[in-house]
């Protein structure tokens, strides 16, 4: 373990003393920093498309939350997404959430293609 710790001391020290090296290590992170801040958050603004993997999170959830609409097959989203306010387009012919379909924010549109594209342009034309 000491060994290890003396290592670290040294290559620390190295790269004080070369100027290079503190510039690649300090400085420019500090500049990108400076010139796009917007690299450093986090918080998501602008989305156009998003692959949400349901694994119940906050994250998830925020970024639902964030959508103008959901497609899915899955019947948790079925549930969550219209309790947030969220339109949901059901990408299978039956769902085992029929509540859903007949609370309103669910419409099962199935699998092909032309249906799909109309509805999902029927969605973002409102």
């Amino acid at each position: 373990m000491r060994i290890i710790l003396m290592l670290i001391k040294k290559e620390f020290l190295q790269v004080f003393r070369s100027p290079l090296l503190m510039s690649i290590l300090i400085v420019a992170p500090m500049v990108q920093f400076i010139l796009f801040p917007f690299t450093a958050d986090y918080e998501i603004k602008v989305l156009d498309i998003a692959f949400i993997d349901n694994d119940n999170s906050t994250l998830s959830h925020n970024l639902i939350n964030k959508c103008k609409f959901v497609m899915t097959d899955s019947g948790g989203i079925q549930e969550e997404a219209p309790a947030l306010g969220i339109p949901v387009l059901v990408l299978r012919d039956e769902t085992e959430r029929p509540e859903a379909i007949e609370y309103g924010g669910v419409k099962l549109i199935g699998t092909n293609k032309n249906n799909i594209v109309s509805n999902v342009q029927e969605l973002l034309d409102n």
